[in-house]
């Protein structure tokens, strides 16, 4: 049986291999000159039967600034700016063949890496398959893109349980049910691991997830109702990952635990409505572990991050430029491993300006966390200019 990881190695390779030489041709077909500046006949007609691929370059800056205020100290504990995010998009299509490619290395100071690499084929008019390096399936908050998100980051309590990036296979299928309603079904399956990650032993994690949008299609993983139009929208989902035999305490993500094995199986499920410049967003999973710890009792060497979170957030579009936005997280851990792992909630309010929709905007938030059941927290404040292009 083909290794998964060599499945998305091979797309990967695949994807940079095209790549390289449609910019070959295109560098050939715009001088009009080989390597060694001669091109030959057969080289041109050969150049000239292939359709050029259409290719974009683009971009993501965040500049961010933060406090945090720590409460049993009564002091400011961190204070600075960073370029929170810095990506550069390079993406493009063979429309006749209906393939596309996506990739997006990420200069993330301290994160810098290969996020996205990934070749789309689309056989059929409503169906996708995608091969290489994507975003898995999973909670809706980390499907919206960093540069849609309506604070400044996700929520504390998405980080707990979502899946980040995987190497694998996803199929992508829309339905239309009647006039206006739409069901969109995603299932992949990826080596568990998450991105760049050296290959362990370790089984597999496949994903399901489904989408219902009773009332007409629209743009579901931008949360902030930009448009202000006055036609509700909806968009309800539920999914489903197993991890089989994961090596780290996340699944995909968290520290490698050193031989102990587990299958962590998370269940997902959100909500998101819009109207009139009102968004309301909520998001919940809850997630087992067999076993969840190697040693019960003792220390937090290897425990899996068990239990349950919950989200919900609210905007206004003040204006057709300014949204006002609240939010609340929780997260929960399972009685199995409370005594190694802190719940916290957080309250959240932030204000965003759009000089141009999400590609020039600024952000700024305030949020508490308080670790729970021992009662103390900090604040934390941030500002953001957002550059996408």
């Amino acid at each position: 049986m083909v290794s998964m990881r060599w499945i998305g190695g091979f797309a990967v390779g695949v994807g940079l291999l095209v790549l390289c030489s449609s910019i070959s041709v295109a560098n050939v077909e715009m001088a009009g000159t080989s390597l060694n500046g001669v091109v030959s006949s057969s080289q041109k007609a050969v150049s000239d039967s292939l359709e050029p691929w259409q290719i974009n370059l683009g971009g993501r800056v965040q500049f961010q600034s933060y406090g945090t205020i720590d409460e049993s100290r009564e002091q400011v504990t961190q204070l600075g700016a960073t370029v929170r995010r810095f990506r550069v998009k390079l993406f493009g299509a063979l429309p006749s063949h209906n393939i596309s490619f996506y990739t997006q290395p990420s200069f993330d100071r301290g994160e810098a890496g290969l996020e996205l690499a990934y070749i789309d084929w689309n056989p059929w008019k409503k169906t996708e398959v995608t091969v290489g390096q994507f975003k898995v399936p999973a909670t809706r908050q980390f499907m919206v893109s960093s540069g849609r998100l309506q604070l400044v980051d996700r929520s504390f309590a998405d980080a707990e349980h979502r899946l980040l990036y995987d190497v694998g296979l996803m199929v992508r299928q829309r339905l239309s049910i009647g006039e206006r309603s739409l069901v969109q079904m995603y299932g992949s399956a990826t080596t568990g691991e998450g991105s760049e990650r050296a290959p362990a032993e370790g089984g597999y994690s496949y994903t399901v997830r489904m989408e219902y949008l009773p009332l007409s299609d629209f743009d579901q993983y931008r949360i902030s109702d930009l448009t202000r139009s006055n036609r509700l929208r909806i968009s309800g989902a539920m999914a489903y990952n197993l991890n089989v035999d994961a090596v780290q305490t996340g699944g995909s993500i968290g520290k490698y635990m050193g031989g102990f094995q587990s299958d962590i199986g998370t269940v997902y499920a959100d909500l998101l409505l819009k109207y009139n410049g009102w968004s309301l967003f909520s998001q919940g999973t809850l997630r087992e572990a067999v076993p969840a710890t190697d040693a019960p009792g003792f220390g937090d060497l290897n425990v899996i991050n068990e239990g349950n979170t919950f989200v919900v957030q609210s905007g206004y579009m003040v204006s057709d430029k300014t949204e006002i936005t609240g939010r609340f997280a929780l997260y929960n851990p399972s009685k199995q491993v409370d005594y190694a792992i802190e719940g916290r909630r957080q309250y959240t309010v932030g204000a965003t300006h759009f000089f141009r929709s999400d590609e020039l905007k600024v952000q700024f938030d305030a949020g508490y966390i308080e670790n729970t059941p021992v009662d103390h927290g900090h604040l934390i404040v941030r500002g953001q200019l957002q550059i996408d292009f």
